[in-house]
This record gives C-alpha cells, structure tokens and sequence, in this order.
C-alpha cells in the first residue's frame, strides 16, 4: 500500500472512488442526492489547489482518497475519506 499526494491526472480514479462513496451512503433526510457534477468540480478543485491524497494498492489500483481544505497556516480541515470496501480494515485510513 503507498499513500501519495494526489494529482491532477488521479482526477479520474478519485471521482470513481467518490462515486462509489456517493452509491454507499445515503443522503441525509434534509437532503436530496448530491448534485454529482457540483460534487466532483469541488473533487478537481481541491486536488488542484488543496490538500489531496490517493492510496494506492500494491498493484497500483487507487482503493481510497482523502481531501481537506487550508485554514491558516498549518491548519486545515479534512472534508473527505474514503477507502473502498475490499480494501477497509487494512490501515489506509490511518496511514
């Protein structure tokens, strides 16, 4: 397993990820679905101009990602994590 910062050219693998997270969870009550296209801008956005990581497994298949955004200087906020399901209980999300 190796957890790296994210690129722009992991966009896609991430966005697969979060759509699998997005089919996983459902949405809060006061809610409806996630606006899927407004979802992944803010996806690119972060990995652009943010804070972006990808685990990837030993063959090099993206399993998880997590996404935070600045605060200040040395702070930020974590906004997403996400380790697929044949992948969970293996320290990705801690590593």
């Amino acid at each position: 397993m190796t957890v790296r910062r994210a690129a722009a050219d992991d966009f896609e693998a991430i966005a697969e990820l979060w759509r699998q997270f997005d089919h996983e969870v459902p949405p809060p009550t006061h809610e409806g679905p996630a606006d899927v296209e407004q979802e992944l801008s803010e996806v690119r956005e972060i990995i652009e101009s943010e804070i972006a990581l990808v685990a990837e497994d030993d063959d090099g298949t993206p399993v998880g990602f997590a996404l935070a955004r600045r605060r200040a200087p040395g702070f930020g906020t974590l906004t997403d994590l996400y380790v697929s399901r044949d992948a969970r209980r293996s320290g990705i999300g801690t590593e």
